[in-house]
């Protein structure tokens, strides 16, 4: 009985893993705030760690993770 549950489990995490990886693969994942916290501090860590720029850094992670094509940021 366990076996069968395990692999029901099993069956169904993998067909949300494989759903996620298609989502990503094609564009349209949507990053969990967690994401883009770690990417906004790789940005800043690549510019040398300086403050002032939390915004832009957490900004350009949003566009990044979320596979937005280049130049489709919008200047306000």
């Amino acid at each position: 009985m366990s076996d069968r549950k395990k692999g029901t489990t099993k069956s169904v995490a993998g067909s949300v893993s494989g759903s996620l990886e298609g989502a990503v693969l094609s564009g349209i994942h949507e990053p969990t705030r967690d994401e883009i916290q770690l990417r906004a501090y790789e940005i800043h860590m690549e510019r040398g760690g300086r403050d002032g720029n939390d915004l832009d850094d957490w900004h350009q992670a949003e566009l990044e993770l979320s596979g937005a094509p280049k130049g489709s940021e919008q200047n306000d």
